[in-house]
Formats: structure tokens, C-alpha cells, sequence
């Protein structure tokens, strides 16, 4: 804070002379404070977001208060390399930041994704009602308190329950779904050829359902949506079957995406062959339940996925899945081991 007094004077005056430029030591110092005061915070808390750089330098502080005589001089030699490795690594952190979040959630039998990016936050289901209080956990751990856009893909419980259990809360501003006449929420529609950009480089693009072919808002009138970046496209699917996948490739819909939200939790009526050909994705995240009575995923979809060589990863084994991207590339990092 004092490093950021004594830039910010000389650094107005000379950008009321010359431009923008001066200002740049300023905002990289009031980053660096702000990250200061996140990394403080949940350490204070005891929390896993924690910064180790944070803690690793609080640790490293203390032989100063510690340690008397000649072993405080020795370690005074030491000391401001360990605080520059500290700080080293701070603005790494802050310098390479992720664009954009995404978070497959683990809640249990049900689907849940959270794509956080800028200052937009948007959740594609919740979970089953039950599993409300989870989702409302995980936007807490973000620091989110109210997610903008809630999309219901369709209105099965286990989609729609956790967006249901937010919006009771007072969490949720907006709700798209395909069926907002039979929605238990005040909602907007959402269909093929509509767009959610986060920015420039960042766009949630909806390619299906139509709105002309509608039907009971069921598995197959799913809503399916492509994240797509620079660094990254990811296909969330929803509970649509082989019936709609085969439209999607025979109208073009499909493209190649490196990580797919694999359907209906692995269910062998969904991610055929021909749908797995165009899209041929990287990794395949399968939400679902562990021991569920449904037997997801099927043997079947696992062999298909296997055959096209995509990874799978299960929340019902590494729990949330997480994909930080990074511009150019992304990287995917489980809560379980």
C-alpha cells in the first residue's frame, strides 16, 4: 500500500502529461495487493484456497520476530531473497491468471457446470434439489454471490433442483431454459442460434434445441451448448440422446471440441459413434453418482468413448473437475487425487 502512495503522484501527474503508461507500476502494485488481501483472507479462515506463496512468507517472517543475536543477523541475509522468491511467485500468479474457469461440480447423480470468466458467472444446471446447498458452497468458495445466467437444459430434477434451491435463495438474476412455459421459474427461452458472450475472445453458443422443432422439453429437447475460445472448446450436452445427436451431425451443428460433457451421465442411449466422430474430444467429463441404481456410465458408451480415445474422468471417482484456461491452452485439475 505504501510502494502504491508513492508511485501514484508522480505517476497521475506524468500520465496527465504523456498517457496511460505511468499508470502501469500503479495497477501492477494494486493487483498485487488485492491478490495480498484474497490470499489473506481464506488463509485466515483455514481454507484450501489459500496461497502457499502467502503462507510459505508469513512463515518465513517469523524467525525474524524469533530469532535474536547473531542468528538474526545470519538469517537477515537470507531473508530478502526468500522475500523476493515469495513475491516471485505472487506475480506469477496474478500474471498468469486463467481467462476463464470452468467447473464440472460434483453432485452426485445430476449435472452441474459453473463457467466463471471476467466478471460473468454462469451455471449450466444444479444438481437435484438436495444438492442445492453444494452448489451454494461452491459459489462461495468463488466468491460469487449471485450467478447471472442459470440454464436449465431441461426440467428433470436433477438439472434443474439446484437452480431452483438458488433462485429460492435469492442467487440466481436470469434462467434460460427451452421450456419457460413449464418452468417452476421465471425464464427466458434459450434456442439454436442464440449466443452469450463473455468478451471478445469467449462465447456460449447454443446449437440446440430448434425452436421449431420443440417437442416436451424431455432428454432430446436438451439444451446443448459449445464454450468456445482461443485456448479451448468444451460441449455441454445435457441429457440428449442418439436421436439428437444425429440431427446435430446430419445439420452440421457439430464440431471438434476438446473436452465433452459427456450426456445423460454415460448413459448407453447417448454419445453414439457418429456423434463422438465429429466431435472427438480430448477428455470426457461423465457426471455422475457413485453406486447409482441406474448403472451409469454403460459399458457401452465407456467402449465408445475408448474407441475414439478420449479420456474419461468421472466426478463419482476425482470429484469437481476443473479446467482453467489460459488464452492459448487450458488444463484440467481434479479434487480427488
Amino acid at each position: 500500500a505504501q510502494l502504491a502512495c508513492v508511485f501514484f503522484i508522480p505517476s497521475v501527474i506524468l500520465t496527465l502529461l504523456t498517457g496511460p503508461l505511468f499508470m502501469e507500476p500503479v495497477l501492477v502494485l494494486l493487483k498485487l495487493l488485492f491478490k495480498l488481501l484474497d490470499s489473506y483472507a481464506p488463509l485466515a479462515l483455514l481454507s484450501p484456497r489459500a496461497d502457499l506463496s502467502l503462507l510459505f512468507l508469513i512463515i518465513s517472517i517469523l524467525p525474524r520476530l524469533i530469532f535474536g543475536g547473531r542468528l538474526k543477523l545470519i538469517y537477515m541475509k537470507v531473508f530478502p531473497v526468500i522475500l523476493c522468491a515469495c513475491l516471485g511467485v505472487m506475480i506469477s500468479t496474478l500474471v498468469f491468471e486463467p481467462c476463464a474457469t470452468v467447473v464440472f461440480v460434483d453432485v452426485g447423480q445430476g449435472d452441474c457446470c459453473l463457467i466463471m470468466c471476467g466478471d460473468k458467472n454462469i451455471l449450466i444446471d444444479g444438481g437435484t434439489f438436495e444438492n442445492g446447498p453444494v452448489v451454494s458452497s461452491v459459489l462461495d468458495y468463488y466468491g460469487i454471490g449471485t450467478v447471472d445466467i442459470a440454464v436449465m437444459t431441461h426440467l428433470d430434477e436433477d438439472h434443474m433442483g439446484g437452480i431452483l434451491y438458488l433462485y429460492e435463495k435469492g442467487r440466481v438474476r436470469e434462467v434460460l431454459t427451452p421450456c419457460p412455459g413449464d418452468s417452476p421459474l421465471p425464464s427466458t427461452g434459450i434456442y439454436k442460434g442464440d449466443v452469450i458472450t463473455f468478451g471478445e475472445d469467449m462465447s456460449l453458443r447454443c446449437i440446440w434445441p430448434r425452436k421449431e422443432s420443440f417437442h416436451d422439453g424431455e432428454n432430446e429437447d436438451s439444451v446443448v451448448l459449445m464454450l468456445e475460445s482461443s485456448g479451448c472448446r468444451i460441449l455441454f450436452t445435457g441429457d440428449a440422446g442418439m436421436e439428437s445427436e444425429m440431427i446435430m451431425a446430419e445439420e452440421g451443428s457439430l464440431s471438434d471440441a476438446d473436452i465433452l460433457k459427456v450426456a445423460h451421465h454415460g448413459s448407453r442411449y447417448s454419445t453414439g459413434d457418429q456423434f463422438l466422430s465429429e466431435v472427438l474430444p480430448e477428455y470426457s467429463i461423465i457426471s455422475v453418482g457413485r453406486n447409482n441404481p441406474y448403472g451409469h456410465p454403460a459399458e457401452e458408451t465407456l467402449s465408445r468413448l475408448s474407441d475414439h480415445f478420449s479420456d474419461v474422468i468421472r466426478t463419482s471417482d476425482k470429484g469437481a473437475v476443473t479446467v482453467n484456461i489460459y488464452g492459448s491452452y487450458y488444463k484440467i485439475s481434479t479434487f480427488l487425487r
